[in-house]
């Protein structure tokens, strides 16, 4: 019996339902390696989950994207600490399954003379995902709800549905 990915034959490693199977089972407050770019470095992965966890430097709650790498299989935490990089992901709001990149560009001087972050970051999505995800946020506004957290809008409806209360389908 395996228990977990790192001691499967290389024919399940590569078989993403079972990657998948076994990582979703793990326990989801393990934090994996850090990724620790240089400028020019990238990132291209399946995003697994994103969990809250505390910051060395200040011990505050901040989101962790646990992303399995394309190339190696392993899967790495990226903290969302900088802010350049953590309003391209709430902007982005990529779920897990979807295919994400990021590019770790180096320290930038803002105008102002401030040095940052700067991080470039893609999900993949064919245009239908993203009139879905437009189209849930959407219906996050008219609802009151958070846009760009379209999963939470469609976990709302759901609820909604399942308790049977109404929801106006002329918003759809």
């Amino acid at each position: 019996m395996y228990t977990s990915i790192d001691n499967q034959p290389d024919p399940v490693k590569r078989d993403p339902f079972v990657r998948r199977l076994l990582e979703d089972s793990a326990d989801s407050t393990e934090i994996p390696d850090t990724w620790r770019p240089a400028p020019g470095d990238y990132l291209d992965g399946e995003l697994v989950r994103v969990v809250e966890a505390p910051s060395g430097s200040t011990g505050q709650l901040v989101p962790v994207a646990h992303i399995r790498n394309q190339q190696s299989g392993e899967t790495l935490a990226v903290w969302l600490t900088h802010h350049v990089l953590r309003d391209k992901w709430q902007a982005a709001a990529p779920q897990p399954g979807e295919r994400v990149g990021i590019v770790y560009q180096g320290e930038q001087t803002s105008s102002s003379g401030r040095t940052y972050k700067k991080y470039r970051l893609e999900v993949d999505r064919t245009p239908e995902q993203d009139q879905v995800r437009v189209k849930l946020d959407e219906i996050a506004a008219l609802i009151g709800a958070d846009p760009g957290r379209a999963d939470r809008t469609l976990t709302w409806l759901q609820g909604e549905a399942e308790r049977g209360g109404e929801v106006d389908h002329a918003i759809f």
